[in-house]
């Protein structure tokens, strides 16, 4: 995906997805809904600056439920992709988006600007 606003660009890669249906560390809790969905990602600013946040990914459900991975930031599953505002020309984040879900039937969304930019289904 490459966002292209008026500050600078940003390509965001989404490379894989796993599940897993207990919890990642011994003393974290499992998912409550069923399994942790992680996706790798790598966000990298290629053109002046720009904003990387995980937050700004959300999971939507076949069924229209949808998560933020707020929840699974806390699970203990892999390294959070890092965020940062006003990231300058090379800046590079990676890291995992953990979301707590029923099952892998759904799509990943990133907004950008409170609009749904792009999508990835696992």
């Amino acid at each position: 995906l490459i966002i292209e606003d008026d500050d600078g660009t940003v390509e965001i890669t989404v490379s894989n997805f796993r599940t897993k249906t207990k919890a990642c560390e011994a003393y974290l809790p499992g998912p409550k809904n069923g399994m942790y969905l992680i996706a790798d990602v790598t966000a990298e600013v290629t053109k002046g600056t720009g904003t990387i946040n995980p937050f700004y990914f959300k999971w939507i459900g076949t069924d229209g439920s949808e998560e933020s991975g707020v929840a699974g930031a806390f699970s203990g599953c892999g390294k959070l992709l890092g965020s940062g505002n006003d990231l300058a020309t090379g800046s590079k984040r990676t890291g995992q988006l953990v979301f707590d879900v029923k099952d892998k039937n759904g799509t990943l969304e990133y907004e950008h600007r409170l609009k749904t930019a792009g999508s990835w289904k696992p």
